[in-house]
C-alpha cells in the first residue's frame, strides 16, 4: 500500500499539466510567458520519452504520446493569452463581451482547424474560460517564483527518496524472508 501511495505521489508531482505539479507550475512560473511553458512542457516530454524506453514502460510512453497532441494547442493559447492584454483594458475580474469576441476572433485566426471539426467547437467555452484564466492571473515576482519552486523541487527530491526507500525496504523484506 505504501508503495502504491508514493509512486503515485510521486507521478502526481511530475510537472505536467493537469497534474498538480503541473498546476503549480501553471500558477508559479508558466504565466510569465507562453514559451516558457511550451519550452518546458517539451522537455518533460521528451524525458517521459526517454525514461519510457529507459525502463521499457508502454503506460509511460502513452502518456508521453498523448501530451504530444497537446502541444501545438498549448502554444496557440498561450500565444492568445499573451497577446491579448496589450490590446485592451484585462485588470477586471469579470470578462466583457468585447474580450470574449476578442478570444475568438484570436482563436479564430490562429486555429481556424479548430472551427471546422464540430466535436471540438463543443469546447469553445472551456477553451476560452482557460485563455481568460491565464490572462487575469496575476504574474508572481521573478524572487518568489523561484522560492516557488525551490519548494517544489524540494518536496519532489523528498517523495522520489522516499520512494526509493520504500523499494529497497520492500526489496529488504522479500529477500530474508524467501
Amino acid at each position: 500500500y505504501a508503495v502504491s501511495c508514493a509512486i503515485i505521489n510521486s507521478f502526481n508531482l511530475l510537472p505536467v499539466y493537469p497534474l498538480d505539479g503541473g498546476q503549480y507550475f501553471q500558477a508559479v512560473l508558466f504565466n510569465r510567458h507562453y514559451l516558457i511553458e511550451f519550452f518546458f512542457q517539451l522537455t518533460t516530454l521528451l524525458l517521459l520519452i526517454a525514461i519510457a524506453f529507459t525502463i521499457q514502460d508502454v503506460l509511460i510512453g502513452l502518456f508521453a504520446f498523448f501530451l504530444l497532441f497537446g502541444l501545438p494547442r498549448l502554444l496557440r493559447d498561450g500565444k492568445i493569452a499573451h497577446e491579448l492584454p496589450s490590446q485592451s483594458n484585462w485588470t477586471s475580474r469579470d470578462l466583457s463581451a468585447d474580450q470574449l469576441r476578442m478570444i475568438k476572433k484570436k482563436l479564430f485566426d490562429l486555429d481556424l482547424k479548430f472551427y471546422k471539426n464540430r466535436d471540438a467547437r463543443k469546447h469553445l467555452h472551456e477553451r476560452i474560460e482557460g485563455i481568460w484564466i491565464r490572462i487575469i492571473n496575476r504574474k508572481m515576482s521573478a524572487g518568489l517564483s523561484v522560492v516557488f519552486i525551490a519548494v517544489y523541487l524540494l518536496v519532489l527530491v523528498l517523495s522520489f527518496i522516499i520512494l526509493s526507500a520504500t523499494f529497497q525496504f520492500e526489496q529488504g523484506i522479500v529477500s530474508t524472508g524467501s
